[in-house]
């Protein structure tokens, strides 16, 4: 229905709301810091039971959303996100009836809402493109500081050559890993890609340029071979999206031929780490190993019990390695069954047809073609990297695509409020 309307008003998508900005400080502090776990985790102190800086930032941001007179819950992606959230719920239930009370779950579930409620704290403090972009550039910020901290770990290892010990570096992502690291940069990059395009700015765009070559450089060096297929499928996503299909065959006839010839276009510590993806069963990493043999499993624990699953957070403990399904497609099959998996394809679906649908109603307008375009570029690669890991649960790395989904559905309803007053008009005309 919504998509039916937008060819007939592309003329409109312009109008924004003309009220006074106010900006949500709180919020943008707390955009900023979301990615510093090393300063967060590690030289701020808490107050205990998980509850730190963030959740301080958190509550004040949502005080100051109150004060705005925008809605938080005008648009289709709400039913879906409180889909997620009930669903864990209900999972919660499970794994407590399947293996007991677990003290710890309350505490990671706080964790998991707290990415989801973003997305209604951020919608409904944008009032306007000043606040849209003081959003955007928040996110931006703290790039450089993290390449810095990346690179610092990443000069004492050494790496002519690949070993395990390079997989330690998890730069400002303290509570987590190199793994993780290495999908905040293939996942969001794309929208800093989408942005610098508009940007008028020389300054503004060059520093852009910067903090997209630093996310690239430290990618690379994660040495994740999940976010080097999941930034791979997202620049064809990227490409696609923005018309330029014969750059992006043209770029891809040129790789393809370069691995051919066996051309070194790739540090030679990368390229092992890659080449190891595609080894055979005898000759795989153990990580690599690991992974097949914890899916079997997994799967063993969906066939079990394949409505809701075996409950949350309880893979781990039953399975003999201890250890995540590494996979968060089969880890929600698990844990939550055809239910939570069902909700989870459900808001995926959701999330893309916003950003096409921004993409169509802003044929005529550079930034919210560009924000559209980098949104599903960075929606598809959330969805290849979460088939290498669980990048959907860890709020410093999941946060930032509820901040962007927040700003593109504002931008579409901001879109659909033009074209309805347009009707309006033409109506009270005739």
């Amino acid at each position: 229905m919504e998509i039916s309307r937008v060819n007939n008003y592309s003329a409109e998508c312009h109008t924004v709301p003309q009220e006074s900005e106010r900006l949500n400080w709180p919020l943008l502090l707390l955009i900023f810091l979301l990615p510093l776990q090393n300063i967060y985790l590690g030289k701020i102190p808490s107050l205990g039971s998980g509850f730190n800086i963030l959740n301080i930032l958190f509550i004040f941001a949502f005080i100051r959303a109150l004060m705005f007179r925008s809605t938080a819950f005008g648009n289709s992606i709400n039913k879906f996100i409180i889909l997620m959230m009930l669903n864990y719920v209900l999972s919660l239930f499970v794994a407590t009836s399947v293996l007991g009370w677990n003290p710890a779950s309350p505490n990671i579930l706080k964790d998991i809402f707290f990415a989801y409620l973003m997305f209604f704290v951020t919608y409904k403090s944008i009032t306007g493109l000043k606040s849209l972009h003081a959003c955007i550039w928040a996110s931006v910020l703290p790039l450089p500081y993290m390449f810095k901290v990346f690179y610092t770990n990443l000069s004492w290892m050494g790496f002519s050559t690949y070993t395990d010990k390079l997989r330690l570096n998890s730069g400002t992502f303290k509570g987590l890993g190199s793994n993780e690291i290495a999908a905040f940069y293939a996942t969001y990059t794309f929208v800093l890609l989408g942005f610098a395009l508009v940007q008028y700015d020389k300054k503004k765009k060059w520093f852009l340029y910067l903090c997209i070559a630093l996310n690239v450089y430290s990618l690379v060096y994660a040495f994740s071979r999940g976010a080097y297929l999941a930034i791979l499928l997202g620049l064809v996503a990227f490409c696609y999206f923005n018309k330029n299909m014969k750059k992006l065959l043209v770029t891809l006839a040129v790789v393809l031929l370069l691995f051919v010839f066996g051309a070194d276009i790739f540090p030679k510590a990368v390229t092992e780490r890659f080449d190891s993806t595609f080894a055979e069963q005898e000759e795989r990493d153990e990580s690599a190993e690991s992974r097949f043999v914890l899916w079997n499993i997994a799967m063993e624990k969906f066939q079990g019990s394949p409505i809701v699953g075996v409950g949350f957070n309880n893979f781990k403990k039953m399975n003999e390695y201890g250890k995540d399904t590494h996979n968060y497609y089969v880890k929600m099959l698990a844990e939550c069954g055809l239910v939570g998996f069902g909700v989870l394809v459900a808001f995926l679906i959701a999330a893309y047809r916003k950003g096409l649908l921004l993409l169509r109603l802003s044929r005529d307008n550079p930034l919210y073609r560009m924000l559209a375009t980098g949104f599903l570029a960075c929606t598809s690669a959330v969805i290849v990297g979460n088939m290498f890991g669980d990048r959907f649960t860890h709020y410093p790395l999941i946060a930032y695509f509820f901040v962007y989904l927040a700003i593109v559905a504002k931008a579409v309803d901001w879109n659909f409020n033009a074209m309805q007053q347009h009707e309006n008009n033409t109506t009270s005309n005739q």
